[in-house]
Formats: structure tokens, C-alpha cells, sequence
């Protein structure tokens, strides 16, 4: 199971196919061994945290562009 291939698949797919992919998801993953599934949780778990991460560094860029436009209105 490439999960992060599905994930990927997954955050581009329409409403529609989301379903599809979380019914695929769901069968491939009550066939995993204890220790893949360990495996699964630990890679969905590390992707979440990665895009939080840029997450974070997306609204901190925004602010600061927007902070930046602001200042640069007070001073023309």
C-alpha cells in the first residue's frame, strides 16, 4: 500500500472519487499485517504533520506579504 501515493491521489480527487478511494483504503488496508498497518499509521500520521507544517509556513508568509503591502501603503 502506497499511502502516500493515495494520499496524494486522494487531496486531487473530486467528492466522487474520494469515496471510491476511501472504500479502496478501507479493503486494502483489513488485509495489511499488524506491523504494515503500524507502518500505514506512522507514514498517514508523518504526512498530516508535514502538511501542517506547511500549513504554518503558508499563513506566516501571507501575513507577513500582507504586512509588508500595509507598511509600504503608509509610507507612499
Amino acid at each position: 500500500m502506497d499511502i502516500r501515493k493515495i494520499l496524494s491521489d486522494y487531496h486531487r480527487a473530486s467528492d466522487s472519487d474520494k469515496l471510491k478511494i476511501e472504500e479502496s483504503i478501507r479493503n486494502e488496508y483489513a488485509l495489511l499485517t499488524e506491523d504494515e498497518k503500524q507502518d500505514v499509521q506512522r507514514i498517514f500520521l508523518a504526512s498530516r504533520d508535514e502538511i501542517i507544517r506547511q500549513g504554518k509556513i503558508a499563513l506566516k508568509e501571507l501575513k507577513l506579504q500582507s504586512e509588508l503591502e500595509c507598511f509600504s501603503q503608509h509610507i507612499a
